[in-house]
């Protein structure tokens, strides 16, 4: 055991001094000789988390907490390694857990307040992180997180605060770092510029902000004009988070997505569309913006949530939940399989669910928004859940979005970080929109990106109207409001409107020229 605690914690200074094939090594060896070490159990999962492997993370983590289940800090490794897996309900129990045994653990009042954030509390969020800084004032990734949470909230200058004090306080903070790009685009400082490039050559930066500060760094050089600058930063960026994806088990999987377009387009035909007949909740509060990633959804949101009578909850997740909860397992197949035999009583009973989940966000808008733009492959779903519900479909120059996804730092789209997936992925859109353009029972908008920054009074007519809603001139001034934006687009969108985007793909023709081609009209 003395032998133990002595590799213990040489794993812990391999780890602290950034080896951490080395600390592995040592934790490995640990285990095999006590597999029930709780250190060593513990630090092996935070390892895991470091390297992208976060269900392993979660696993070992859990292993640890199960025989030393008063463990603040396994606590907050856990929520960390949930948050990276996608699972930010549970992160948060894992922080809230740690907080309960340590009360004055600035790391977890922060961490909270991201994980908060990510669901969309963003008071509470500010609040932890503002926490979090009473306890440990100079903690510069509570300042972070403060300035991603303002960001939201359309508070430019007290994010750009937050996040010039987390790089005073660590000049060399990758995330606040990029979180100024986004702030500052080309308006980037040249003393920033200077240090976000040293920053991105810097040999022991790790590969996932590496591609965050690549990104970054081509988002100033594009808003800079420099095309030619930009467009190898992008190439690298994304080869960097493909290569991540892969190593996670995350990569896209072109051959797996058109087969789930082909069950969809099986299971939702109009033989199904006819017996759901009547099985759905005859409401017109759900409103769904559908469409690709950066073709619009976020500036048709605002537009609608500037109205007095309308709430938008940002991307939900409640269209695939309701998906997977129709089956007897929550699987994708379990759930094509008991679609065909599906009583109207479940499908009424998932509906008042999914009503009483955006109840619980918001009780008291007349209309509530989920901008989730994927959503699109659930439209046979949501039409018989809510056949009264409104449905607005996004659309674009398929090349603006196809370049502007490749641009774009997504944490969980595997698909934009390769040109033929891109390509591959808008093909299944387009399938799939073809076909609930036949057989859906309910009414759909079509809003062209175009048209709305050439005619925004319009299209903001014509957007509240299908919604029922009467005109209110702010809907026009929705770069004003203080509502969150929680997507890529947070900060575009506080910004007037303006028509800069329309037809941007023309500046990366030359690197992007045949994925532009097979997006092209008539292509």
């Amino acid at each position: 055991m003395h032998l133990a605690s002595q590799t213990i914690q040489r794993a812990f200074q391999y780890y602290q001094a950034g080896d951490l094939r080395q600390a592995e090594f040592l934790c490995g060896q640990i285990l095999q000789n006590d597999p029930w070490y709780v250190d060593a159990l513990h630090l092996f999962g935070v390892i895991a988390h470091q390297v992208g492997r976060n269900d392993l993370a979660v696993d070992y983590i859990q292993r640890a907490l199960r025989l030393h289940p008063a463990f603040p800090d396994a606590y907050n490794n856990l929520g960390t390694a949930l948050m990276a897996a996608g699972m930010p309900a549970d992160a948060q129990a894992s922080y809230l857990h740690a907080l309960r045994l340590r009360p004055d653990f600035a790391e977890a009042h922060s961490n909270l307040g991201n994980v908060q954030r990510d669901l969309g509390k963003l008071d509470e969020s500010i609040a932890s992180c503002r926490e979090a800084l009473r306890l440990k004032p100079n903690y510069a990734d509570a300042h972070n997180n403060l300035g991603a949470a303002l960001t939201e909230l359309g508070r430019i200058a007290e994010a750009s605060a937050s996040v010039r004090e987390a790089l005073r306080l660590n000049p060399r903070h990758a995330n606040a770092l990029w979180q100024l790009t986004r702030l500052l685009g080309g308006k980037l400082p040249e003393a920033d510029r200077v240090l976000l490039e040293r920053r991105v050559a810097e040999p022991d930066l790790n590969d996932t902000d590496r591609a965050k500060l690549l990104f970054g760094l081509a988002q100033v050089c594009d808003a800079q004009s420099e095309y030619e600058r930009a467009a190898p930063l992008l190439r690298q960026a994304n080869a960097l988070m493909a290569a991540l994806a892969h190593q996670q088990g995350l990569g896209y999987d072109p051959d797996g997505d058109a087969h789930q377009v082909d069950n969809l387009i099986a299971a939702f035909s109009p033989a199904f569309f006819e017996r759901a007949r009547g099985f759905g909740l005859e409401t017109e509060r759900p409103v769904f913006i559908v469409g690709l990633p950066r073709s619009g959804t976020t500036l048709t949101e605002q537009i609608l949530a500037a109205h007095s009578q309308v709430f938008s909850g940002g991307e939900l997740l409640l269209a695939r939940e309701d998906f997977l909860a129709l089956g007897t397992l929550p699987t994708e197949d379990s759930a094509f399989a008991s679609l065909p035999g599906l009583p109207g009583d479940a499908l009424r009973r998932q509906a008042q669910r999914h009503l009483d989940q955006l109840g619980a966000i918001n009780r008291t808008a007349t209309r509530f928004v989920d901008k989730m733009p994927e959503n699109f492959m659930f439209l046979g779903l949501l039409a018989a859940l809510f056949p009264r519900a409104k449905f607005i479909h996004c659309r674009r120059d398929l090349r603006d979005v196809a370049m502007s996804c490749w641009m774009t730092h997504f944490e969980r789209l595997p698909w934009a970080n390769d040109p033929e997936h891109i390509a591959a992925r808008i093909r299944q859109y387009q399938r799939l929109m073809d076909h609930w353009q036949k057989v859906l029972p309910a009414a759909m908008l079509e809003i062209q990106y175009e048209e709305t920054v050439a005619d925004l009074p319009g299209v903001a007519r014509r957007l509240l109207a299908w919604c029922g809603l009467d005109w209110e001139p702010a809907c026009l001034a929705f770069h004003e409001s203080k509502k969150p934006v929680r997507t890529a687009s947070a900060v575009q969108v506080r910004q007037p409107i303006h028509a800069n985007s329309v037809a941007r793909w023309r500046h990366y023709e030359r690197e992007l020229g045949p994925l532009f081609a097979a997006c092209a009209p008539n292509a």
